[in-house]
């Protein structure tokens, strides 16, 4: 068995550490030669490093070469989102959407791979409800979240599907916008397809909407009249 305080251990973690820590929301990508050069370590021990890191997916390449932050350093992030604005403003806006609706509704971010998952989320009240996902990804296939998130809306800012990733289930999404104008993050409302009409698809909508848009200006989002 290693020892607790072996010295090439804690090394090795501090220049896992060192690497990590060139990625910044203005620096969300880097090349092999960039990192040893911030690090100032050997590139072959960056690449040692690297090689580890993009295995427990704490790292991940791109195509061209660039190195950016992994999905798992994105689920390891959610035990301190009741720091982050989002979280907390979202709270209130859920729980009004699910009052509103009668059904789940949810808050979902998205990692550098595409996917969405559900950060946050308040149950409905109802016997039969949807409420399940909470932490997990959702394939990009069938998902109104990541459409939403992709910006993949309709005239009316919300996009909805019968067919979701889950037999049965209704879903309608809109996302939602940060001090930059880009997308953080998309608001849902999940329910069984039998108790959402046609109709109710687009009450719904228009209530998943006005959510999502007083938490994008409460957010700093510049929003303009017709968005």
């Amino acid at each position: 068995m290693e020892k607790e305080n072996n010295p090439g251990s804690i090394r090795a973690i501090q220049r896992a550490f060192a690497i990590l820590s060139c990625f910044s929301s203005e620096r969300t990508s880097a090349t092999l030669t960039e990192l040893a050069r911030q690090t100032d370590l050997p590139a072959t021990t960056v690449t040692r490093v690297l090689s580890t890191l993009k295995s427990i997916h704490y790292v991940s390449r791109q195509e061209d070469g660039q190195y950016t932050v992994g999905s798992q350093l994105v689920r390891l992030a959610l035990t301190a989102l009741q720091s982050i604005r989002l979280y907390d403003i979202a709270t209130v806006y859920l729980e009004r959407l699910s009052e509103e609706t009668g059904e789940t509704a949810n808050l979902a971010i998205q990692d550098e791979n595409g996917n969405a998952f559900y950060v946050q989320q308040v149950p409905s009240r109802q016997a039969i409800r949807h409420e399940s996902w909470l932490g997990k990804k959702l394939p990009a296939k069938g998902s109104v979240n990541v459409a939403a998130l992709r910006g993949e809306v309709g005239i009316e800012g919300f996009v909805s599907s019968r067919k979701t990733i889950e037999k049965d289930v209704t879903a309608i999404a809109a996302p939602l916008f940060g001090p930059d104008g880009s997308i953080h993050g998309s608001f849902c409302v999940t329910g069984p397809s039998f108790r959402i009409s046609d109709e109710n698809i687009k009450t719904i909508g228009k209530c998943v909407v006005k959510a999502a848009r007083a938490a994008s200006l409460e957010l700093g989002a510049p929003l303009d009249d017709d968005r």
